[in-house]
């Protein structure tokens, strides 16, 4: 089987499941947001900020190493992905249990604080299952990740059903949470099993490796998060929890909506690996067709959403968060840059330049400090939202220009300038027809995009018969 065809494969093995994953939370988020109100969501949205901040950091760059690691020729899969499962453990015990000592000393509620230290658990164990991913990623098999991931996802739902029907409040719904992340990391970890002997392991020279490799990333990882979490960390200190939920909503579709690049991303980070050095034009091609791919999915998805985030809105959490179409509209760009700058961050790193990527991000945090400051105090979650979307911009434009300085080469914008122009068609029935129910808009919309775009060739037969059919490149 051809590797474009493999990719294509897992993307969609995997998106399907992302989709159920997506349904799934969704729910959880529509029963959460319906049950505890703007009050209560702004509590749960500062414990899943506040804690998700330091579960990123306890990444300390090790899973986009260990993914680049272990798709090496020759690479000794069991010992690195064993040592790095070790070393995760304890970076993880550390720093997410520096998470609800710190936020003692925040100007939270006794019950944010607490939620916090729930909250750390369930990260905790999602952190061990991320880990993990670079493995299934290798061997092209992210159902198994998909599975676990639904798996996860429905207990929390089941859980957090349960907590509403008893009348509990937020604690128990952070707990239903903690339990299907246990749920999603050990049904991972009985998969990996499958493929490699995962134990404890103390080879320090791999620690030492993988320390050296990670360190650039790790510290673009803490400036990372700083830009792109702390919006709302600086939105409860400085605004009502009310505000914190009202933003926190619409970021919650963000998160959603750009997982799916992070999942292309992470399937295409081997291939680039494997092909930087022993084919450069296969590795720019790749890279030209996973650029493609990705702006084709994401200028619609801008469209659809500025038409249709009140409705989406009030769909997901009930008519107290319609406001939250609002920030919606503004986010749904920084969505669309995401996509692209996911491309480019996995890219730099399959390109061995981390350490340059480094400053973009330190320059990103100190831009959404400064920017978040200013504008959070007049503007509250507008304010947030903009800075969102003003310092993505910045980071991407920064991550082009350091792939164009080491490969000469950058992608081809025919394809992204087709797939503006098809989404602009949409306009017309996202407008004409705006009273029609929104999910009938989203299906008509994207069939009438996806027609226009393979009659303008953005979408090419060759392309759709070597992901379906034959397959023209080799393995």
């Amino acid at each position: 089987m051809s590797l474009t065809r493999k990719v294509a494969i897992n993307t969609i093995i995997q998106s399907i499941g992302r989709i159920f994953s997506v349904a799934i939370g969704l729910a959880t988020i529509a029963f959460i947001t319906r049950y505890l109100g703007r009050l209560g969501f702004g509590q749960y949205s500062i414990v899943i900020a506040w804690t998700g901040f330091f579960s990123i950091l306890a990444d300390l760059g090790l899973y986009l190493v260990v993914t680049n690691e272990v798709s090496k020729k020759d690479a000794p899969v069991s010992s690195i992905m064993s040592n790095a499962f070790t070393l995760r453990i304890l970076t993880s015990l550390l720093i997410m249990g520096l998470a609800p000592i710190i936020a003692l000393i925040m100007p939270y509620p006794a019950i944010v604080k607490q939620g916090i230290l729930i909250g750390a658990i369930s990260f905790f164990f999602l952190s061990l299952r991320y880990v993990l991913g670079g493995l299934f990623q290798k061997f092209l098999h992210t159902e198994k990740i998909a599975l676990a991931e639904v798996l996860g996802k429905g207990v929390s739902l089941g859980l957090v059903v349960l907590a509403i029907f008893l009348k509990l409040h937020l604690l128990y719904i952070l707990g239903a949470a903690a339990l299907g992340s246990l749920a999603q990391f050990l049904t991972a970890f009985l998969f990996a099993q499958k493929y490699v002997r995962i134990r404890l392991r103390f080879d320090f020279s791999i620690w030492q490796d993988l320390a050296k490799k990670a360190w650039p990333l790790a510290i673009s990882v803490i400036f990372t998060l700083i830009y792109f979490k702390f919006d709302t960390i600086l939105l409860s200190i400085m605004k009502p929890a009310e505000d914190v939920g009202i933003y926190g909503a619409a970021y919650k579709i963000l998160e959603v909506l750009i997982a799916f690049s992070a999942i292309f991303c992470g399937l295409v980070l081997p291939l680039l690996s494997r092909f930087k050095d022993s084919d450069p034009e296969r590795f720019k091609s790749i890279f030209q067709r996973s650029f493609d791919t990705l702006v084709t999915l994401a200028c619609p998805l801008v469209i659809g959403v500025l038409f249709l985030a009140r409705p989406i809105m009030t769909f997901i959490g009930g008519a107290e968060f319609t406001i939250s179409g609002i920030p919606l509209q503004i986010l749904i760009f920084a969505v669309a840059i995401i996509f692209v700058g996911n491309l480019f961050g996995h890219t730099i790193v399959a390109l061995d330049k981390q350490k340059k990527m480094m400053w973009v991000y330190i320059t990103g945090a100190f831009l959404s400090i400064v920017t978040n400051l200013i504008f959070i105090p007049p503007f509250s979650y507008i304010g947030a939202s903009v800075t969102t979307v003003f310092v993505e911009i910045v980071v991407v434009i920064w991550g082009g220009i350091i792939i164009y300085k080491t490969i000469r080469f950058l992608p081809n914008l025919k394809i992204l300038v087709k797939s503006i122009l098809c989404s602009l068609a949409m306009i017309p029935i996202l407008t004409i027809f705006s009273q029609v129910n929104f999910i009938v808009l989203i299906i008509s919309s994207s069939i009438l995009y996806f027609g226009m775009l393979y009659l303008v060739g953005g979408i090419k037969k060759e392309v759709l018969k070597e992901l379906f059919i034959k397959g023209k490149l080799s393995n």
